[in-house]
Formats: structure tokens, C-alpha cells, sequence
């Protein structure tokens, strides 16, 4: 599961605008990635084998 941490940006300028902002684990994110591609590599893998038969 990916979390999310929500922050409030608050810009002030010719006026003052607010933005919801959020941040997320990167360690997390690459590990979901990682894993995402291993199995369409697998796939991909077993696609091609299935096909050469």
C-alpha cells in the first residue's frame, strides 16, 4: 500500500493562494515499481515461450 502524507502550502504574494500539496515514501514508490516490472518482464517471458511452442 502506498501512503500519501498531505501538506498545506501557503503562498502569499499579490495575494495569498493555498495548494495541497503531498509528499510519498520514495523507498516504497521504487520497491512497487520494481516489482511492477519484474512481473511484466515475467510475462513477457512467458508469452514468448508460449509462442514458440
Amino acid at each position: 500500500m502506498i501512503t500519501c502524507i498531505w501538506e498545506r502550502l501557503v503562498v502569499t504574494g499579490a495575494r495569498q493562494s493555498q495548494f495541497l500539496v503531498w509528499r510519498v515514501d520514495k523507498p516504497i514508490i521504487w520497491k512497487h515499481v520494481w516489482d511492477e516490472m519484474f512481473h511484466a518482464s515475467l510475462n513477457l517471458n512467458l508469452r514468448l515461450a508460449c509462442e514458440e511452442e
